[in-house]
């Protein structure tokens, strides 16, 4: 039970943004990435003679990867702005 309750927590930092609200960016990043493992593994074991297009395939991991790698860059976007507006806060305490 505590090994279920920690990894919907960990579930649930993941899909978070900084003030605990969900990311529109990582939840269909994570999404995108779902949907391609299945499309390629469907791909692999299904006895059809029809494959996932790579115009599909190359969509989805491109999705993917831009929405994953834009939520890296408002993380970091988001730390630089907090760490400047300390320094201001800083330098008009001190005078």
């Amino acid at each position: 039970m505590k090994y279920l309750k920690n990894s919907i927590m960990w579930i649930n930092r993941f899909l978070s943004d900084e003030p605990n609200s969900p990311s529109s960016k990582r939840i269909l990043g994570t999404l995108c990435v779902i949907t391609l493992c299945f499309t390629l593994i469907y791909g692999i074991f299904s006895k059809s003679i029809s494959t996932p297009s790579d115009a599909l395939v190359n969509t989805i991991g491109l999705l993917a990867f831009g929405l994953l790698g834009l939520t890296s860059v408002d993380k970091y976007t988001t730390l630089k702005q907090k760490i400047s507006k300390k320094d201001e806060e800083s330098s008009y305490s001190d005078h």
